[in-house]
């Protein structure tokens, strides 16, 4: 089953993506959505364009900090792979751009890759604890559909036992040493012992009062300014409800990366503006609009960033493509 599902999976994406978008734009008026894009509001994009390059720059500051354990890191270098993991999510299947940029990293700089790794799930981490503040100023503020609701509280309850699964973890390190350590003659044991070890020696780097705040301060940035892109948007072509719409955009669009999707998640942004806005009583119209003018300077961005850092790390978009099947296939199974 797994197998028949790995190799259609590109295919349902496609289609989710496309009924999705359907679902957005069906019965939309269309002389009003022609009229957002007119040409007095196409500045739009180039502030929205601005915002996300400023993201870009702190995300890779964020993720500098993750991985400026590792000897001879410098941020130019997070930089570019940071820009090649956007690239990957936008124009190639499976959303991989997380795993593309840790395996080229540690591969071409000979970084340890359980390392690499685990900088971009604590990244991801700290993006999900940021999203469930939104989501709890959400419950706070607004009249959340009950399926919703329920959603996003297993989300925080999974979040919150996996964080104290790993703190128990952390404090009992050296009694789960030992008990793999009696069974060391087991290779696959002894491999998984390794990975643990340096799992744990890499966040017990992090956990300082000084890294976490940080982390937690560019985390909060990214998170606002995430919020205030669609602000810009929502207040040029509406001028009312523009943080709320932005914020419910943003958390129902987070909500769904769960569902396959197509590079770039198209169809599914589109989606989930319109749910997001319905729920405010906004137009549909103007959700759909909003949601393009959110995503194109995105996808701008990560091409013109994308191929800069592509050629600048000495890789071409043929061996970024194949990477992709490598990962997919093969993954981080070695421990350097």
């Amino acid at each position: 089953m797994k197998k028949i599902f790995n190799k259609y999976k590109y295919y349902l994406g496609a289609v989710v993506s496309f009924a999705l978008l359907y679902l957005a734009v069906k019965d939309i008026d269309l002389d009003k959505f022609l009229y957002y894009f007119s040409f007095e509001n196409l500045d739009i994009l180039f502030y929205v364009l601005f915002v996300n390059l400023v993201l870009r720059i702190i995300i890779s500051l964020r993720w500098n900090k993750l991985v400026d354990i590792i000897p001879g890191n410098n941020f130019l270098t997070t930089f570019n792979y940071t820009n090649i993991g956007y690239f990957a999510n936008n124009f190639l299947p499976a959303r991989l751009g997380d795993i593309i940029k840790s395996y080229l990293l540690a591969k071409k700089r000979n970084y340890s890759k359980t390392q690499v790794l685990t900088s971009v799930i604590i990244e991801r981490i700290f993006d999900l604890i940021g999203l469930s503040f939104l989501f709890i100023i959400a419950v706070l503020r607004y009249d959340i559909p009950e399926n919703i609701l329920r959603g996003g509280y297993v989300f925080i309850g999974i979040l919150i036992v996996l964080t104290v699964i790993l703190l128990i973890m952390l404090k009992k390190s050296e009694y789960l040493d030992s008990k793999l350590l009696s069974l060391k003659k087991y290779k696959v044991i002894n491999t998984i012992r390794h990975k643990i070890q340096s799992i744990f020696f890499y966040i017990r780097n992090y956990l300082n009062i000084k890294d976490l705040a940080y982390l937690t301060l560019t985390t909060s940035l990214i998170w606002f300014l995430y919020v205030f892109a669609g602000f810009i948007i929502i207040e040029r072509l509406n001028g009312s409800l523009s943080w709320d719409a932005s914020m419910l955009s943003l958390i129902l669009l987070g909500v769904s990366f769960i569902l396959p999707s197509t590079p770039g998640n198209v169809g599914v942004h589109q989606f989930a503006c319109v749910l997001a806005f319905g729920i405010l009583g906004m137009d549909k119209t103007q959700a759909v609009a909003f949601s393009f003018y959110y995503q194109i300077p995105v996808i701008i961005i990560s091409v013109i960033l994308g191929f800069i850092s592509i050629y600048y790390e000495g890789f071409s978009l043929k061996g970024i493509s194949r990477v992709s099947k490598e990962v997919k296939s093969a993954g981080f199974n070695e421990v350097s």
